[in-house]
């Protein structure tokens, strides 16, 4: 916690582990669990993360006077580029290929392994990152089902609205609306999703809600603010 990085450096995350990253513009990064990124390039108003595998979730400061892209993410086969946006780049267990969407702002998308113009993505779209990207429209948010409910149990519940054409849900459960600190994540093929949460004090939280589609491309997300109020 609080530890400045480097040049070069890598962040691992293990499978309940949450990593948060602010630059020095604010822009801020998430990597939930099971993800690894190195961080490659961090001057000439530019900063690159190598992502190996997993995800990076990302808020961009947008820079009003940039030229050309401030922030980038490279996989195996492309790199994504922006300048202020609100984006994720992931490798879904299963999915065919890494992916990216764009919840605000747009991305530019460069394929390293041919000479092909850029893919533009603009809010609401998502692609795979493969030799030749095609845009597509990513699925709306799911909806809670009673969002107003407490949480009095051990395991924390969720239940969405099943949304047309999702494959995979999830919740991440965080203490602010800015992703800095994670504190649980679930998945379930089903709308409905249970969190094992003895370690999670009682208070209010965020819950954000996304779903995936077969290619594993993420949803628009819905934040909910709940209260966890546990009697032992």
């Amino acid at each position: 916690e609080g530890s400045e990085l480097r040049l070069n450096d890598v962040i691992q995350t293990a499978a309940t582990s949450f990593v948060s990253i602010r630059l020095g513009d604010g822009s801020i990064s998430m990597l939930p669990s099971n993800s690894r990124v190195q961080l490659s390039q961090a001057s000439a108003g530019v900063a690159r993360y190598i992502l190996d595998s997993g995800e990076v979730q990302s808020k961009v400061t947008r820079q009003p006077k940039a030229n050309s892209s401030t922030f980038e993410v490279q996989t195996p086969g492309s790199m994504i580029g922006v300048r202020g946006t609100d984006f994720s780049v992931r490798y879904l267990s299963g999915a065919p290929a890494f992916s990216t969407e764009v919840e605000t702002g747009k991305v530019w998308v460069r394929s390293r392994t041919s000479c092909a113009a850029p893919l533009v993505l603009n809010a609401g779209y998502g692609a795979l990152l493969t030799d030749n990207p095609r845009a597509a429209a990513i699925l709306s948010a799911p909806n809670m089902v009673n969002p107003d409910l407490a949480q009095p149990d051990r395991k924390l519940r969720f239940e969405m609205q099943p949304l047309a054409g999702a494959v995979k849900y999830r919740v991440q459960i965080v203490r602010d609306p800015e992703l800095l600190e994670t504190v649980a994540e679930q998945y379930s093929n089903q709308p409905v999703l249970l969190l094992d949460a003895a370690d999670v004090p009682n208070g209010y939280y965020y819950a954000k809600l996304t779903a995936f589609d077969a290619m594993g491309i993420q949803s628009r997300s819905q934040m909910y603010v709940f209260l966890r109020n546990r009697v032992e």
